[in-house]
């Protein structure tokens, strides 16, 4: 290669570079110079379309509800309405009904009363003091408390006059205080006397012995017991039983012997 060739040669590469590093530098600087105004307008045109702030925001309307058909008084809906103050609590605790609304009550406590009402279709009971179905025995209303009281303590046991031996005699009358004395001092053995058995649960391997020496039945293949009534009859038992965990060989065995096989309602 010639010297004036090589000179053009170098030349050339030198321009190249020089031309490069130009370049690189011119777009570092558009890079970082701010934004034009054109962006910036439409920038601006973008934010403009979004709310500025929540406040520009229209809540949605409340919520309201229909008036139940029931309710006399539609001004007040079911719930609880912390506005008792123009009912005034005859004691302190307790549910007292409403004197204008046969479907709300009060709840007082502290002396401070809070509104109630009742679901759909139930009213308030006075004398109960729950919400039930409107029927004829329905009380409706205030009522007397004093009155109540009286009644509850002429229908409770615990309120019968104590046991006077000498003022009471058959046949009008008869009163034991432990519970143990026979009318008349009959003795245990002329007494009609009559036990109640019955077992609950399931029926299986676990009690099936147990039951069949209570009933007086001796080993596990012999059906004659040992346990009679008066009459000479074996006595016999009522099974509540269940389905789960039951042995119904177990169950048959003793309906074969006579005894009363009943199930556990639902409720």
């Amino acid at each position: 290669m010639s010297q004036d060739n090589f000179k053009i040669f170098f030349l050339f590469i030198f321009i190249s570079i020089f031309a490069i590093t130009n370049g690189q530098r011119s777009r570092g600087s558009i890079s970082s110079s701010p934004q034009s105004p054109s962006s910036s307008s439409s920038n601006r045109q973008f934010s403009r379309g979004q709310p500025e702030s929540s406040s520009n925001i229209n809540s949605p309307p409340p919520l309201t509800s229909n008036p139940d058909p029931d309710d006399d008084d539609h001004s007040g809906s079911q719930g609880n309405s912390g506005g008792g103050a123009d009912f005034t609590c005859p004691k302190s605790d307790g549910l007292f009904a409403d004197p204008n609304n046969c479907r709300k009550f009060n709840l007082c406590g502290n002396w401070r009363a809070w509104s109630q009402t009742c679901p759909p279709s139930l009213y308030f009971d006075s004398k109960l003091k729950y919400c039930t179905f409107k029927t004829e025995q329905l009380t409706c209303g205030p009522i007397d408390e004093a009155e109540v009281r009286a009644e509850e303590r002429e229908l409770s046991q615990d309120a019968l006059p104590s046991c006077q031996l000498d003022d009471c005699h058959l046949p009008n009358c008869f009163c034991t205080n432990d519970g143990t004395l026979i009318p008349a001092n009959i003795p245990p053995s002329q007494t009609p006397q009559m036990v109640l058995i019955s077992f609950s649960g399931a029926l299986n391997d676990l009690v099936y012995d147990h039951y069949r020496r209570v009933l007086g039945y001796g080993n596990r293949f012999n059906s004659q017991q040992s346990r009679r009534n008066p009459n000479g009859c074996g006595i016999r038992a009522t099974f509540f039983i269940n389905h789960e965990y039951s042995n119904y060989a177990q169950i048959q065995w003793f309906a074969a012997q006579g005894h009363e096989m009943a199930v556990h309602s639902i409720t």
